[in-house]
């Protein structure tokens, strides 16, 4: 079976790498999570490591829309590669980088969130306090959606989902690892 691939995947993946962050599925899903955004909306991304994710946000954005990456980037290497993968792409111009801890930026954001993706530390706690910490700034109708779901490596991020999100969030769909729901 051939897996469904996007028009800008080869170029990612020859530039971003093919093993870096999603997986292929992942990517198609993000990126229509992402064309789901209205013209100028917002997008969220906790944990964004080299920027392939953020590349296939950004490859399906509508006009306007302002996409906000942010990382602890505990690596220099790591953000001086995730601002060379998202200017190749021409992204920065679209994309902000914010080399900070989630719940650090939180306490001053004030932005209504369209989309709202988490894939950062995936311990429990951790996604817990991301989700409570920036839930409240999602639109009404607008996503949330985790990575990791079903990855058998981090089991917290499906306790989490099962346990708590999923009986607040209208689910809207399980795509390979990405978990996406819409705020009611």
């Amino acid at each position: 079976m051939k897996t469904l691939r996007l028009p800008i995947h080869d170029e990612i993946d020859r530039f971003v790498g093919h093993y870096i962050g999603v997986m292929d599925m992942d990517a198609v899903r993000l990126a229509y999570l992402a064309a789901q955004v209205p013209e100028n909306g917002l997008i969220v991304e906790i944990g964004s490591f080299w920027g392939r994710s953020s590349c296939f946000l950004a490859s399906a954005a509508k006009p306007g829309v302002k996409i906000i990456c942010i990382d602890r980037w505990d690596k220099p290497v790591d953000f001086k590669k995730f601002n060379e993968n998202i200017t190749h792409f021409g992204f920065d111009k679209i994309i902000t980088p914010v080399h900070a801890k989630s719940l650090d930026v939180v306490r001053d954001f004030r932005d209504p969130i369209d989309l709202l993706y988490i894939d950062a530390d995936h311990h429990y706690d951790a996604i817990k306090a991301d989700y409570e910490a920036w839930m409240p700034l999602v639109r009404s109708g607008g996503t949330i959606a985790f990575h990791d779901y079903c990855g058998k490596a981090w089991p917290d991020v499906k306790r989490y989902i099962d346990n708590v999100v999923q009986e607040e969030l209208q689910i809207s769909g399980i795509y390979q690892l990405i978990w996406s729901g819409v705020k009611p």
